[in-house]
């Protein structure tokens, strides 16, 4: 309970304890997920232990043609216009492109991820640009997954120190908080080709936009 002052005496405030508990408590670990729609499908998780600690990445992608794909976070959680309002690359700190191990790199750089015969790919990385805790986190982000692998900025040309030249955007998420119950290794949904949203499915970008709102 706050009490403050005004010129009729005090009011006092009941502040929410348990609202964005898990943002303010720095030692407990944060854990997001992004939940990808459309011709091409997927769950993927992150989680990190505490703000000096990496993030680890994990999940599934199904619906890619078989062999490596750009795979980023990209500056906006926006969905709107399909991909294209996502952004650029995640870059904070105004650097080219490149590779996750690089020094000069996006924050958002991830590399690529492989796709099988079976057009899945398995995510499992841990990366230390990618941030959950602080000014950085990509919470409200997103990520893309491209056409075409990523050069990791040995391209040669100007496209490939901005995007690696990875190609046109098959699929995108909205990075939200996760629920603790949600478990590692949920039931994906089946891709779809017309490209639009299964209403369950749907109904899941509701819940991740309002976790974003209760956030802030």
């Amino acid at each position: 309970m706050r009490k403050h002052a005004l010129s009729g005496g005090l009011f006092t405030e009941k502040v929410c304890e348990n609202k964005s508990s898990i943002l303010i408590k720095k030692n407990m670990a944060l854990r997001a997920v992004c939940v990808i729609l459309g011709n091409v499908v997927g769950v993927i998780f992150l989680s990190q232990r505490d703000q000096n600690s990496p993030t680890v990445v994990t999940g599934t992608v199904k619906g890619l043609s078989p062999g490596p794909h750009g795979f980023h976070v990209h500056e906006f959680g926006d969905v709107t216009n399909s991909c294209l309002s996502t952004g650029a690359h995640y870059n904070p700190f105004g650097r080219n492109h490149g590779a996750p191990d690089a020094q000069e790199r996006h924050a958002g750089d991830l590399g690529n991820i492989f796709a099988n015969d079976a057009m899945e790919a398995t995510i499992n990385v841990t990366d230390n640009g990618v941030q959950l805790f602080g000014t950085q986190s990509v919470v409200g982000r997103s990520f893309v997954v491209h056409e075409k692998a990523d050069d990791m900025g040995l391209g040669g040309n100007e496209e490939s120190l901005k995007t690696g030249n990875a190609g046109a955007r098959l699929g995108c998420c909205l990075i939200g908080l996760a629920n603790p119950a949600t478990p590692d290794h949920p039931v994906l949904p089946v891709p779809s080709s017309s490209g639009h949203l299964a209403p369950v499915w749907a109904g899941l970008y509701v819940l991740v936009l309002a976790a974003m709102l209760q956030r802030w």
